[in-house]
Order: C-alpha cells, then structure tokens, then sequence
C-alpha cells in the first residue's frame, strides 16, 4: 500500500480575524478496559502539548477538561451486554455553577479515549483511538450523553473557538498497492449530521465533514484513490494549522511535483468555505548549487530530480508583520535556503470545490 501522507509570491487574501473565545482546558492521554491509570498524572500532563494521535497508544490515562460551564471527567471503562462492542465509557459531566453531577455513557467507545473537548455549552467531543493513527471522534449532547455523531478521521486539529475540527478524509485498510489522495476536510461541530455531509447524488454516500480542498472533492465514500502517483494530492505539512485565533486553517499539499500552501477560511461556515492556495517557489526554497558539496553524490543526484520534495513544513503560524503575511517553518535540510519561509497573504482564489 502506497499512503499519500506526506516562492512565488503574489497579491490579497483577508483572514478574518475573529477573537473567538470559548475556554477550555484539554485532558492527558487516554486505553484497554477497567479504571483509568492514575499511576502516571506526571505523563499526562507533559502530553498535553502534543497532538493526541502522536502520543503513546495502549494505555488509559487519566483525561479530563474544563469549560466555562462544564467539568467533565472520565471515570472508567466497564463492561456493558448491550453495548455494540460489549462495554461503555462512563464519564462524569458537573456543572461548574451549581455542581448539579451528570453520569454520561458513551456506549461505541473508542479503544483509547485520549482527549475531551466542550463545544459551545451543549457538546461533548469524545476523541480517541482504535488504533495508533486513526482518530475516532464521537459527539455527545451534554448533559445526557445523547450520541450525535460518530466518525473516523486523520491528523484532526481543532479551531480556536472549538467549533470546527479540520482533518483528513481517512481511507480504510486494502489489498495491493493504490496511490492515496488527501481531501483536506472541515466538520462543523455545532452543527447536525445531515449538515456536515454533501447530498449531491441519490445512491452515493458521503463521509463525515465537507472538503475544502482539492477542487472538485465531494468527501464521497471511497473517493480516496488516484489514477497514479503524479495525480494524487499528498499533506507535506506535519499537520493543518489554525492560524491564530480566526476560523482560517493552513496547510502544505504536494500535487504534481509542485508544493502549495492552502488556505481554507470557514467563518461563513464549513459548507461556504473562501479557499486560496499560493504556489510555492521551490527555485527559492531549495538551493540545489550550493548542496552539491555538502551532501554525497547519490543523494545529490536522486534530490535534484525533485528539489520540492525536500520541503516538509513544521509549523504554519502568522507572523507579526505588515503587510499580513504567514510564517512556514521547515524541517532542517542541507539543501534549503533558510528554515523559515515567509508569504504574503495574497492570493487569488481556488477552482471551487465540490458543488454547494
């Protein structure tokens, strides 16, 4: 199996920069069955600056989160007769103004729950994992423990305000070698299901979360193979990353031999997403001359046939300048000019994707 996983300049894209300011704390990591581990708080609490689905997977450790309202604790994992998988995660929601206890059963657990998040002041997003790096989301109406929504989803990262969560469209386990393609994916948490999934074509279904990009994905079940290498679209930045406190997430995709940044701005909503994609120069990035001497000659040889793919993108930030204009940090490389990039926020607009 092949999984797809992986500066010129121009003139104006407006972020918005919407302080959104809903509070919330974030939990440890969280696997198996029975009482959570409390062995190791000291381990959960350096993890909270990691991505979830990056951390240790196999073990329970303690996870929690604290809202404006809420307190919500997840106590311990126990067997249950009637449950899809034969047990349920209990979890303890009390409210922070009148301590009124709430006992919610998340009856389709994941194996490993690893972080809570409150959205808005009436839902609970459960993520987890059943295996290492597929990350398993369940949304939960608070204070009940209703079960709205439930699906599976890559490197997710949530916006600042906690209402969208970006990621991408997984693909399921299959025989033989096929080019993955990325669809790069926004689900709206304060909204239904049916809101978060396209309804274009009768018999066809569609995955959790509407696309923002590549042009022309539906988020369609299945719609993750591609005719060849060449054509599939391929994550080159460690991550999609909010930028700042606005609803704008970034990101780095290789397509064709060439690396753009996209931006995808949801402030009007995830089905009505302003998308910009900047191409970036790898003539400016990578400076093939001057690694002739620094690298051994097989390497030299093999990277010069495809200088874009020494560009890996750590970090997508927006800078402190004027004009606006975002910060790209790349993993170390003796062939690139710098280790930072920095790109005007001017772009011109996206082929739209999908049809909404």
């Amino acid at each position: 199996m092949k999984s797809s996983r992986l500066c010129r300049l121009a003139p104006t894209i407006v972020v918005t920069l919407c302080l959104l300011g809903a509070v919330s704390g974030r939990g440890g990591l969280a696997a198996g069955t029975g009482p959570i581990d409390q062995s190791a708080p000291q381990q959960a609490d350096q993890a909270k600056s990691e991505r979830f689905y990056e951390r240790f997977f196999g073990r329970q450790l303690p996870v929690s989160v604290v809202s404006r309202i809420w307190r919500i604790t997840m106590d311990a994992s126990e067997p249950c007769n009637k449950c899809p998988g034969g047990r349920a995660d209990v979890f303890t929601a009390v409210k922070r103004e009148g301590g009124e206890s709430y006992e919610i059963r998340l009856t389709k657990p994941p194996g490993q729950v690893d972080e809570l998040d409150v959205v808005g002041e009436s839902r609970l997003a459960v993520f987890g994992r059943n295996t290492t790096n597929a990350a398993l989301v369940n949304i939960l109406e608070l204070p009940g423990g209703t079960e709205l929504d439930s699906f599976m989803c890559y490197d997710p990262s949530l916006s600042p305000d906690h209402r969208f969560l970006a990621y991408l469209k997984p693909f399921p386990g299959h025989p033989g070698p096929v080019d993955i393609t990325n669809e790069y994916v926004v689900y709206d948490l304060t909204q239904s299901p049916a809101s978060n999934r396209f309804n274009l074509r009768q018999g066809v279904g569609y995955d959790a979360g509407m696309p923002v990009y590549p042009p022309g994905a539906t988020n369609a079940t299945g719609e993750f193979v591609a005719s060849d290498e060449w054509s599939a679209h391929v994550l080159v930045s460690e991550g999609l990353f909010w930028l700042g406190q606005t609803d704008a997430v970034a990101f780095v995709d290789r397509w064709q031999g060439a690396n753009n940044l996209v931006i995808a701005d949801v402030s009007q909503g995830a089905r009505q997403p302003k998308v910009r994609v900047q191409p970036l120069d790898s003539g400016k990035i990578v400076d093939m001359a001057s690694c002739r001497n620094k690298v051994a000659p097989s390497d030299f040889d093999n990277w010069s046939k495809d200088p874009a793919s020494l560009v890996s993108v750590t970090d997508i930030t927006l800078a402190e300048a004027v004009p606006p204009q975002l910060r790209l940090t790349l993993a170390p490389h003796p062939c690139l000019t710098s280790n930072t990039v920095e790109v005007p926020l001017g772009m011109r607009p996206s082929t739209p994707v999908g049809s909404r």
